[in-house]
């Protein structure tokens, strides 16, 4: 029989009617990770095919009314799925009465923001078409702010478990769907019926997965009204800080360009999604060592920032060069020649691919040591940036290259380097040293090699010179002496695994 644990209000005695199954911190880790890496696998599916049966201007539409509605969600959420997480984990039997105050809060932030879009999409005059896109897909996010209500009591409750499978369940017939739709010869319009029908699907599950769990007593939760709107205050402001951040582009982009700008633009920020994959993965197993070595013992959570800085930016560079170098041939033959004005914008963004790996380290580690307010307002100056940026940029490259597309991402680059900048100097010092800058050295001469092989061989089939300039640049690495003792370990660890793997299942079948 499985074992129980007893679940203890903060003051008062224990609930006996709330027992719930015990989670591990590793299970839950674990169970994180395999439902993030499976929903990856499923969205760079989507992406390998969707904007060559939509379009550049099929792919704009859908990419502002993503932008838009993410924005939406953002300001009805209010910062309370943070909040209700880290509540949920502190009294576990005010789970359903948070929730239900939470929902209640988000009702009305739903119907503001719903009026601000409204309002918005009247004053910006987009056409038909766009506004019918960005209507559904809000229908879709204020479905799912219900379901991401339930997902965040579920993590509260230590269940990421139920919620990755639900995140499996939901991404996999959603990406079904949405192929089916698109061999079927339908567009944007049914993928947005598809989205409204999987965030009803999520919203279901979720709601399932919560209830069955939480089967027993409940307690009153304290949190309602302006006082929950007050807790979730410093949660609003890290979400703002990001999501504005990485949609705001769009949206000023589609007051000044046209849709199918925007769907040059749209197609390689995909792409860029599914690279940073890596560094998001890193970090988000890092996080917890480095919270708990700050309260133990901060020179070694410096000590790790350090090590994990180094080993990245090796990581990096290659994955960023190897993107420009293979920007064409990889376009031409995933989206068709309709995307030749991807290629610049995608080689551009080469460049932001190695400097968000280690803005996306250092922010992680902020909000991992304390100063989560520091790396906001420097995330608010970058905002701020970017308004004046791509209104100058975005109509001047459109007007120079007939691309305006590559305005929005020179204004990434530019933010990311601020923020680069910014959060090593203010906020990781420890960085600014000899080893690191010969590191860094390295890597760059590596770069160059990259560049020297790759770059006459870029027309060809992205496969040659992916592997051509991958090659020289670990040969470079090498020959420079680049890599410690620790890194030659995980090498060696990583390069043992098929071995160690395949060699255990053959001694077990010789066994038998």
């Amino acid at each position: 029989m499985q074992q129980q644990r007893r679940v203890v209000v903060s003051d008062n005695e224990a609930s006996p009617d709330l027992a719930l199954p015990p989670r591990s911190v590793g299970r839950n880790v674990a169970a994180l990770m395999a439902s993030q890496i499976s929903t990856f696998f499923l969205a760079a599916l989507v992406t390998a095919i969707q904007p060559r049966f939509l379009g550049p201007v099929g792919q704009g539409k859908l990419r502002v009314a993503i932008s838009l509605t993410a924005l939406v969600e953002m300001i009805a959420v209010f910062g309370t799925s943070t909040l209700l997480q880290v509540e949920v984990a502190r009294r576990p039997t005010q789970a359903f009465s948070l929730s239900r105050h939470v929902m209640r809060v988000r009702v009305w932030g739903g119907l503001f923001a719903s009026v601000s879009l409204a309002v918005f999409l009247w004053l910006a005059e987009y056409d038909r078409g766009t506004i019918v896109i960005v209507s559904l897909v809000a229908v879709a996010t204020m479905i799912s702010l219900g379901s991401s209500n339930y997902r965040a009591g579920l993590y509260g409750l230590r269940e990421m478990g139920k919620s990755g499978a639900i995140d499996v369940i939901t991404k996999l017939v959603v990406t079904a769907a949405a192929i089916t739709v698109l061999l079927l010869g339908w567009r944007v319009l049914a993928l947005a019926l598809v989205t409204i029908a999987g965030a009803i699907l999520t919203l279901v599950m979720s709601r399932h997965a919560f209830n069955r769990i939480l089967s027993g007593a409940e307690e009153d939760s304290s949190l309602q009204g302006r006082s929950l709107l007050r807790a979730a205050v410093p949660y609003f402001l890290s979400d703002a800080a990001l999501i504005t951040y990485l949609q705001i582009d769009t949206v000023v982009m589609s007051l000044l360009v046209g849709q199918q700008e925007i769907g040059w633009y749209a197609t390689a920020d995909l792409l860029l999604g599914s690279l940073l994959f890596i560094p998001v993965v890193l970090t988000t197993a890092l996080f917890p060592a480095i919270a708990e070595l700050h309260q133990r013992d901060p020179s070694a959570a410096q000590d790790l920032l350090q090590r994990t800085f180094r080993s990245l930016m090796v990581v990096a560079v290659p994955i960023g060069v190897a993107t420009i170098l293979v920007s064409k041939p990889f376009i031409h033959t995933l989206y068709g020649a309709r995307f030749d004005n991807a290629v610049p914008v995608l080689r551009l963004y080469g460049i932001v691919t190695i400097l968000t790996f280690m803005t996306i380290l250092l922010g992680r580690f902020c909000i991992a040591t304390g100063r989560a307010k520091t790396w906001n307002a420097f995330m608010f100056c970058a905002i701020i940036a970017t308004v004046p940026l791509d209104i100058v940029l975005v109509p001047w490259t459109s007007h120079r290259f007939h691309n305006g597309a590559l305005g929005g991402v020179l204004s990434y680059i530019a933010t990311e380097g601020f923020l680069l900048i910014a959060g090593t100097v203010c906020l990781a010092r420890s960085l600014l040293t000899r080893t690191t800058a010969l590191r860094t050295l390295r890597c760059a001469i590596g770069a160059g090699a990259m560049f020297a092989v790759g770059w006459p061989l870029r027309d060809r089939s992205f496969a040659l010179p992916a592997i051509v300039s991958l090659a020289t640049y670990g040969a470079v690495m090498i020959a420079l002496k680049t890599f410690d003792p620790d890194e030659w370990g995980y090498i060696r660890s990583i390069a043992d695994a098929p071995r160690r793997i395949f060699g255990a299942r053959f001694r077990s079948e010789r066994r038998r």
